[in-house]
């Protein structure tokens, strides 16, 4: 948090080619950095505001262009705003302001220091240079409010008067020579040109979806990683520590969430940019990279999330009651430490439970310094730090809100993403168990029954998905083969699948056929099982070779072999279990396999211990820490067909 904030919200593939060839399509994930990261920051007057700002106008944004920033490798984005009136200092006709965040190639990032500049906007610019040259806007969406009329304007900036007067009327009389009173911008801009054109895409509060951590709703805990480099004055190591799993702790009271603590190293960089979007959380407890450059400001919070250019206003991150979701990958919190407000443990407390806040996609609940609504400035979520001894403390505003998006108590359900092989023949394909079809499970923590349905399907003209109960059934359209594709971007068929309990929604997630193999042997009497696959094992594609036969005699028929890729004429090359102890168990897989670990304690009534797990590559393994309860005297892997 910083002393009073503000924050800037971000709001946000088929050649039909004949078979061999695939259908290759980028699902175009954006990682965004998002803007629901609010600093906090210390309420100045209006006074205070215009002097500090080296030059102030009246403009118009009028375009974006997202950039990378060549020292943070952190997405920018450019504004241009066509100045109509000159307040503080000299201008040319058209300035640009350079902010963190936009999308780019796909790629979206934002954060609280932003203003959310919208097209068209017609705004009061407080502005100051960095110290590359770059003009910005200090204190988000407050050093730039958007001019509507007098009063409405004076209700957001917190000004009140028995005369109300508009606030550039205010700064008019605060600066009658404006041109010897801030900086000459006139040198360092020329006229917008043709080369002035919008990115798609730049506009990053243009879908207005909003974004979650998914983790909760299977019941797992987001990491929290942390830089304690340096910290404010006074603060020990101990009690930073302390006060922010106080902070986690707040919000894990009121919601799904869970959190644990991943340690403190040093990150080398600024915390946004340290992240493997490997959806855990970094905090910084300090701004030795110089992250936050407003001095007003305590503290910035935010999370990146992914887009698909399928489903770009949601989906992937699930539905809560009806609001689809955008799914956060990672979150960064970083604390301005050399600040003197940050050196009362209390109010650095309470500033880290706000920039958590922002970290799951929570705005301020007021931007009015002058807030008279005494729930919404009792708000941890509050723009501004209380600094009243209060600490991390929710305040009535705020659990109803980021319930809305982790809801407590009905988590949404959840599903993996699965991957096959389709079999092809000259006639009918031999219905064959795992031949042509996967199951698709659903799972929810509550036990609530769910629904599947389709969202989505797409394919290259080799056949269809259809989906019968929890089935997904591949019906193709000839007789072809094709190569393995990567199943990251790449496909032949695929559906995009949810699951619902009746009021939440589990993730979009798909099922794809990402390899033709055809079969046409024996002779006129197709067995399901691939020629190619029978000619590498058993010498030619002619060979007999019945499905349910055990060629290599280790208990596993030679359709199982297939389906799990293993060697049906070696019994040496079973999936075996490859470590196994108190506190891990690993064995062999297939990438997309999905697994689930199963236990008994008298040999007879099997339960599921922990979560599904989807194999990433040619292991998998599953974490019993946590667990130990639910451990039985026998485990068994299962592989979902």
């Amino acid at each position: 948090m910083s002393e009073p904030r503000t924050t800037s919200p971000a709001r946000r593939f088929r050649n039909r080619k004949r078979l061999f060839r695939g259908l290759s399509v980028a699902l175009c994930f954006c990682a965004l950095s998002l803007g629901v990261s609010a600093g906090s920051s210390r309420l100045q007057t209006l006074e205070q505001r215009s002097d500090t700002a080296g030059a102030i106008c009246i403009g118009r944004v009028i375009q974006h262009e997202a950039f990378l920033h060549p020292a943070s490798l952190r997405i920018h984005t450019r504004s241009w705003i066509q100045v109509t009136e000159a307040l503080k200092g000299r201008f040319p006709d058209s300035i640009q302001v350079v902010h963190p965040g936009g999308i780019l190639d796909g790629v979206g990032q934002t954060d609280s220091s932003a203003p959310g500049l919208q097209v068209n906007q017609e705004r009061l610019f407080f502005l100051r240079l960095r110290n590359d040259g770059t003009l910005f806007v200090p204190g988000g969406d407050s050093g730039a409010p958007v001019l509507e009329n007098p009063t409405a304007t004076q209700r957001k900036i917190g000004l009140r008067g028995a005369e109300p007067q508009s606030l550039p009327d205010r700064v008019r009389s605060l600066f009658p020579f404006p041109e010897s009173a801030g900086l000459d911008l006139t040198p360092m801009f020329d006229p917008p040109g043709p080369r002035v054109q919008s990115t798609p895409g730049t506009a990053t509060s243009a879908s207005g979806a909003s974004r979650r951590f998914t983790t909760a709703d299977r019941g797992e805990a987001i990491e929290y990683i942390v830089d304690a480099d340096a910290l404010p004055e006074g603060i020990t190591p101990t009690q930073a520590l302390n006060s922010l799993r106080r902070a986690f702790d707040l919000w894990s009271s009121v919601t799904s969430l869970k959190f644990s603590f991943g340690g403190v190293t040093s990150f080398g960089q600024a915390a946004a940019s340290a992240g493997l979007r490997d959806g855990r959380i970094w905090v910084q407890l300090h701004d030795l990279y110089g992250v936050i450059q407003d001095p007003a400001q305590l503290g910035v919070g935010g999370n990146d999330f992914l887009i698909s250019s399928i489903f770009p206003d949601g989906g992937m991150g699930g539905n809560v009651a009806g609001v689809e979701f955008l799914p956060v990958t990672q979150g960064y919190v970083t604390i301005k430490h050399s600040n003197p407000a940050m050196r009362n443990l209390q109010t650095f407390e309470e500033v880290l439970g706000h920039e958590v806040g922002h970290v799951l996609s929570l705005l301020h609940s007021s931007e009015d310094p002058s807030e008279n609504n005494p729930v919404l400035r009792d708000a941890l979520m509050y723009r501004t730090a209380h600094e009243d001894g209060r600490g991390a403390r929710l305040g009535a505003y705020d659990p109803p809100v980021v319930q809305k998006i982790y809801p407590r108590g009905n988590t949404p359900p959840f599903a993996y993403d699965r991957i096959f092989t389709g079999v092809t023949t000259p006639g009918p394909v031999p219905t064959l168990p795992g031949i042509n079809q996967i199951e698709f499970r659903a799972y929810d923590l509550q036990g609530d029954a769910v629904t599947l349905s389709v969202v989505d399907q797409r394919d290259s003209g080799s056949g269809k998905l259809v989906l019968e109960g929890n089935v997904v059934r591949f019906l193709p359209t000839g007789f072809f083969s094709g190569p393995r594709l990567d199943p990251a971007n790449s496909f032949y068929s695929l559906v995009f699948l949810r699951a619902s309990d009746g009021i939440n929604g589990s993730p979009f997630r798909f099922v794809k056929v990402i390899a033709m193999q055809g079969d046409q042997h024996p002779r006129n009497a197709p067995d399901g099982l691939p020629d190619d696959w029978v000619a590498e094992y058993f010498g030619s594609a002619a060979a007999a070779v019945a499905p349910d036969a055990d060629a290599d005699g280790d208990g596993v028929s030679n359709l199982n072999e297939f389906l799990t890729g293993t060697n049906p004429r070696s019994a040496n090359d079973p999936l075996r279990i490859r470590t196994i102890g108190r506190a891990r168990v690993e064995w062999d897989a297939m990438p997309y396999d999905l697994f689930e670990v199963h236990g008994t304690r008298d040999f007879q009534n099997w339960f599921r211990i922990g979560n599904p797990v989807g194999a990433a590559g040619s292991t998998a393994g599953l974490s019993l820490t946590g667990l130990e309860a639910q451990v039985p005297v026998l485990l068994r892997i299962f592989r979902v067909p």
